[in-house]
């Protein structure tokens, strides 16, 4: 091959080389000359992509480790931030709850104390209408007797009219009768 200035060129290319260190040897043999003499070396070294060095790698584990690290400090914080606030939110819920049940307790005292004093004046009520009764029929008892009494003395004497009294009778004794019933 010519480069065109009339010396001999040669071209070769390699394009799978792992990344190290190389040495190309070429060697240039004339017709019918001595092989060994004419052998040129070149040292090649193939530096690997930034991303294939080992430092790169090892900034990438530190990397990956903090940010693992910090991570996991992140959720444990945040986890004893709602630990908190979830304790602070029971003993508030429950204080209220302390309080509501003290409030339910006096209610409840209060509503026995006044279901206590409305049975005792149920019971005195109750008393006080068998007493009504009771005198009522005395009342009763006694109305009859004296309309009886005058009953007797207007038959005593027979000349005088008393017969609306009669009818008052008749009307005291229907008064009477519906009031017992």
């Amino acid at each position: 091959m010519g480069t065109g200035s009339g010396q001999p060129s040669f071209r070769q290319s390699h394009t799978n080389l792992p990344p190290g260190s190389y040495t190309l040897q070429v060697r240039y043999t004339p017709d019918g000359e001595n092989e060994g003499e004419n052998i040129t070396e070149l040292k090649i070294t193939i530096v690997p992509y930034f991303y294939k060095t080992v430092w790169f790698i090892l900034f990438i584990i530190v990397l990956l480790s903090v940010s693992v690290w910090q991570f996991y400090q992140w959720r444990i914080r945040n986890l004893k931030r709602q630990k908190e606030y979830l304790h602070r939110t029971v003993e508030e819920r429950t204080h209220e709850l302390e309080q509501q049940k003290h409030l339910l307790e006096n209610q409840t005292d209060e509503l026995s104390r006044q279901n206590q004093m409305l049975i005792q004046q149920n019971e005195k009520i109750t008393r006080q209408k068998a007493q009504l009764i009771r005198m009522s029929r005395k009342v009763q008892e006694l109305t009859l007797d004296k309309i009886s009494f005058f009953t007797n003395i207007t038959h005593e004497f027979p000349y005088t009219d008393y017969s609306h009294y009669r009818s008052y009778r008749t009307c005291v004794e229907i008064k009477l009768q519906s009031a017992s019933h």
